[in-house]
């Protein structure tokens, strides 16, 4: 038993850079873990998610959310690397105890066993973008609402049990928002800029129906958040405190986004789908960007 007690903690505290591919799924065997190298899943029968190290939050929880859809089960062997683009596990952001949902999770890369069937729902509705290099699937400008019914058929139990972890929600708590405002997220890190993507700041402005309600903003360093500010001058929110690296006040932003009734979104982004599924796919949203920016 202190043997697998102790294969279990080297294996939770490495992701891959000591050991090579066969020790590690020989340590994973004797701490329990072989199912994660399973080749193939089964309808009905708990699913195996390896998920990209390089995904961020909004692709991570999309293959969450088609796997359970797709294999109609509430089962999931959940490999979350804590690397990459997210830095925390999925229980330090989630939590999905709610509906009947089981995980059991690592937080390293092991091998993907079958091709990402992400949106899977998106897809069946027609209404996406499918960029075949970036290896990107995302709704196509202004028709969030075309895929909001088959997305709450296909996801809607997922993300309406899908609650954010205590952490997250102590910095969600730490808004206090107006009744009304508008949800605005500006993608503009630099993953996104070597490719011509990013958009400036006054088209989201422009966006603004009324140039005086209130703002809750998301976006990805200070900088923008200052620029933002200069360019509209009614009410801007953000977290208190905001810490632009941590994943704890992403998913804080993430909830609270969902929370608006209008929400004016960047073009391509798959936090902005997750925030809109979180709302019940019932926000009103505007996207700024196009598919000539985004394509390489």
């Amino acid at each position: 038993m202190k043997i697998k007690v102790l294969f279990q903690k080297i294996n939770g505290r490495f992701n891959g850079l000591f050991f090579t591919k066969a020790v590690f799924k020989l340590i994973d065997k004797i701490s329990g873990n072989a199912v994660f190298y399973r080749k193939y899943n089964e309808p009905g029968k708990p699913v195996v998610l390896p998920i990209q190290f390089m995904a961020g939050i909004g692709n991570r929880i999309k293959s969450m959310a088609a796997r359970f859809a797709y294999y109609k089960t509430k089962e999931m062997y959940l490999a979350w690397p804590a690397s990459g683009w997210v830095n925390k596990s999925f229980k330090d952001l989630f939590d999905l105890s709610a509906g009947g949902y089981k995980i059991k999770e690592i937080n390293r890369r092991i091998p993907v066993i079958e091709s990402d069937i992400v949106a899977q729902a998106e897809k069946q509705s027609g209404s996406v973008l499918i960029d075949a290099k970036a290896g990107v699937i995302s709704i196509e400008k202004s028709k969030y609402e075309e895929v909001s019914d088959i997305v709450n058929k296909e996801y809607g139990d997922f993300f309406n049990s899908l609650k954010p972890s205590k952490k997250v929600l102590e910095r969600i708590n730490s808004v206090q928002l107006p009744e009304d405002f508008i949800s605005v997220f500006v993608r503009e890190n630099y993953d996104w800029a070597k490719f011509g993507r990013g958009n400036r700041l006054d088209e989201f402005i422009k966006a603004l129906d009324d140039k005086s309600v209130s703002i809750y903003l998301s976006c990805m360093n200070l900088q923008t958040s200052k620029e933002f500010r200069k360019l509209y001058k009614g009410e801007v929110f953000e977290l208190v405190g905001k810490d632009y690296s941590s994943d704890i006040d992403a998913v804080a932003d993430l909830y609270i986004l969902s929370k608006a009734k209008t929400a004016i979104y960047s073009y391509g982004s798959t936090f902005c789908e997750a925030a809109y599924y979180l709302s019940g796919c019932r926000q009103k949203v505007t996207i700024i960007g196009n598919r000539d920016k985004w394509i390489r």
